[in-house]
Formats: structure tokens, C-alpha cells, sequence
């Protein structure tokens, strides 16, 4: 659930932040809304890892 609503926050954001920068470059909420959109990206990747890391057993040696 929070990584669908962290998605959907990071969609929101970047479309934001694009049609910021297009209408005005020199306007901060742009600038603010790309930066929030980079951190939630940074965050949701490790999300992503966190949920999906798994240490592999280690394997056994073949004994000839």
C-alpha cells in the first residue's frame, strides 16, 4: 500500500514539476516539486529492495 501511494505521489510530482519548468524555469515550486519527486524516487528503490532482498544460503563446496 505505501508504495502504490508512494508511486502515485511520485507521478503526481514529476508531472508537477514538468509543467513548471515548461511554463515558467525560473519559478521555485518547480524546482521543489523536482526534488521531491528525485527523493521519493531514491526512496521507493530502496523500498523495492528492502522488501525484495533475500540472503541466499551460501552454497556447499563439492567434495571430490
Amino acid at each position: 500500500m505505501i508504495l502504490k501511494r508512494t508511486s502515485i505521489l511520485l507521478l503526481i510530482s514529476m508531472i508537477l514539476a514538468v509543467l513548471e519548468m515548461t511554463v515558467n524555469p525560473e519559478f521555485h515550486l518547480g524546482r521543489i516539486f523536482l526534488v521531491v519527486s528525485s527523493i521519493l524516487l531514491v526512496a521507493g528503490a530502496l523500498w523495492f529492495v528492502k522488501d525484495n532482498y533475500r540472503i541466499a544460503p551460501k552454497a556447499e563446496k563439492i567434495k571430490k
